[in-house]
């Protein structure tokens, strides 16, 4: 299966297309596509995080991050990604970071998708949105509509990620993918009683 799933998504790359970097808030983006349409990833298994979806010092926030808890496979889509856009970005650092750099200067301004920090699991952090227009879709596994988890502790989930494309901030100084999560799959932990 892991084998099948990485020349699946090896055949993925092929297709998808990094376009140039345009103005936006904070900084610029480059659109990433994948024929034409949404690059969209529905991860192989089921998920769990450590941490409650959050926005840094804004409990209130209707766009959060979720710090999903990276298995073999999800470790490996990650590296693929991440070196799919730094060979993109290495190629033409001026059409992207809006200047000319070397590879290693490419490198080191880049935040990987796979984030890893000493013996802690290593993470895929995604965005998502409660309301609104954009806001994420939650699905029971007989396929009906899911309220948002108000603890994603508490849950294990199969999510679908939309890769939007590149955030680059001012002067090209940092850059990494604008990870969103669109739809997921969620099922609660069965905990079973202490007594």
């Amino acid at each position: 299966k892991m084998s099948a799933l990485m020349s699946v998504e090896g055949a993925a790359f092929a297709d998808v297309q990094l376009h140039a970097a345009q103005p936006a808030k904070n900084g610029k983006q480059a659109p990433l596509t994948r024929d034409g349409e949404r690059w969209n990833l529905t991860l192989p298994g089921t998920y769990q995080t450590s941490f409650n979806a959050t926005a840094f010092q804004d409990p209130d926030a209707n766009r959060v991050t979720l710090s999903i808890t990276a298995d073999e496979a999800l470790q490996q889509i990650a590296k693929n990604v991440d070196q799919f856009l730094l060979e993109k970005v290495r190629k033409d650092p001026a059409k992207y970071l809006g200047k000319a750099m070397s590879a290693a200067e490419v490198d080191s301004a880049y935040t990987p998708v796979l984030r890893t920090n000493g013996d802690y699991p290593p993470l895929v952090k995604v965005k998502l949105q409660k309301e609104g227009r954009y806001a994420m879709r939650c699905w029971t596994k007989s396929g009906e509509r899911a309220p948002i988890p108000e603890d994603w502790r508490e849950y294990q989930f199969t999510p679908r990620i939309w890769i939007k494309g590149l955030w680059i901030a001012q002067g090209g100084k940092s850059w990494g993918a604008q990870t969103e999560l669109i739809d997921c799959q969620i099922e609660s932990h069965q905990v079973a009683c202490p007594f």
